[in-house]
């Protein structure tokens, strides 16, 4: 596999006790990168029987039962362990795999933790195979969807949905990855180099522009429940800071602020977020869903381009979880951002700058960046 281990940096003047513990999660992170970094194993049923119920809330592993059976040999008729067999209420031929993870249908998550779990499928089985996905909530899954088909066409006619309280049975086999006994945030390392290939795939070399792209995501309230928010004031402060040193450089450079609205007021679909983001070559904001647009930025599979360069605003977790209150529990593991998620296996150089708390709030649902960190990092690359 071609890993790259490139560590972070980390700009600014920090306590020892908050740099120690930044570069504590990186190390770990690391070695939890080698120690999964081989392809997953994957468990294979013949002629299976299977259902699935609401069991879990969407951001949970969902569960499937698996039918005890076995063949008479007498009469070569199916023998089921329950009191009764189950009633077949969908039933499909070939080959399937079936998909499953935290958080599907989630548009950051199915970004970084859940497309390289298709892609790992589809490409050992050389498009020769079909994927069965637990829907937990009537079209919770369009944006899993639009995220396949942009990432590759084969998934528009090969992705079913396996409702709740139904029975299906496959005449032919089911491919599942085993679990790792890791947490699902470091298990889904195993999949990141499929999704570069995958991505990698996709590129229109003939239309690759090595222009400088800088692009800015924002991070608003209307689509950031868990806070870690840009003021209005912050984001013009950015805008200007980037306006100013493109002038100053003289170079010619692409300036884009991404939003997730078109002039209209209506939602850009995953397509139109791909096609902003593919020539990007600078992206920088704070740690958030935004962000993970990264993805559809050429650089980012093509290690024939220069890296893409990622400024990354993540959280100082030692101060914020020991002197304020948190916004959620699971917030005290943000401080290494999406390196975690897009460092290895992806041509990327990152540089992370911690945000604060504004003075007068006592909580992080809005931060405070240091504009003149902001400044050297991007002055780092561009100079």
């Amino acid at each position: 596999m071609n890993v790259q281990w490139n560590r972070p940096t980390l700009l600014g003047d920090y306590k020892q006790e908050t740099i120690q513990t930044y570069l504590d999660r990186i190390d770990h992170g690391i070695k939890f990168f080698e120690q999964l970094n081989k392809s997953p194993e994957i468990r294979v049923t013949r002629d299976p029987v299977l259902q699935y119920n609401y069991s879990e809330p969407s951001h949970s592993l969902q569960k499937i039962k698996l039918f005890d059976q076995q063949k008479s040999s007498e009469d070569n008729l199916t023998i089921y362990s329950e009191e009764k067999p189950p009633i077949i209420d969908i039933e499909l031929y070939g080959n399937y795999a079936i998909v499953q993870n935290n958080w599907m249908g989630h548009y950051g998550h199915n970004a970084h933790d859940n497309l390289g779990r298709f892609e790992f499928f589809r490409q050992l089985f050389n498009n020769k195979i079909k994927f069965i996905v637990t829907e937990y909530e009537l079209g919770q899954h369009s944006t899993t969807l639009q995220q396949l088909y942009c990432l590759n066409p084969f998934y528009k006619d090969n992705v079913i949905f396996l409702p709740p309280e139904k029975t299906l049975k496959i005449n032919g086999l089911l491919f599942q990855a085993e679990r790792e006994p890791v947490r699902w945030f470091s298990e889904s390392k195993m999949y990141c180099e499929y999704l570069r290939i995958g991505l990698n795939e996709q590129i229109e070399t003939e239309t690759t522009n090595n222009r400088e792209h800088i692009i800015f995501c924002p991070r608003v309230g209307e689509t950031a429940d868990h806070g870690r928010l840009n003021t209005e004031e912050g984001i013009e402060k950015i805008k200007q800071l980037i306006e100013s040193i493109i002038k100053e450089c003289g170079k010619p450079i692409n300036f884009s602020v991404f939003t997730n609205k078109n002039s209209n007021g209506d939602f850009l679909t995953v397509q139109e977020q791909k096609d902003f983001f593919k020539t990007a070559t600078i992206i920088l904001g704070i740690h958030g869903t935004a962000l993970t647009n990264m993805m559809w930025a050429d650089r980012l599979a093509d290690y024939k381009s220069p890296p893409l360069q990622i400024i990354e605003i993540v959280g100082d977790t030692t101060a914020r979880n020991k002197n304020h209150p948190q916004i959620e529990p699971w917030q005290n593991g943000n401080d290494c951002g999406y390196w975690h998620q897009f460092g290895n296996h992806f041509n990327t150089n990152w540089q992370h700058i911690f945000f604060d708390k504004i003075p007068e709030r006592q909580d992080f649902r809005f931060v405070d960046i240091d504009m003149n960190l902001l400044e050297k990092a991007i002055k780092n690359i561009i100079a």
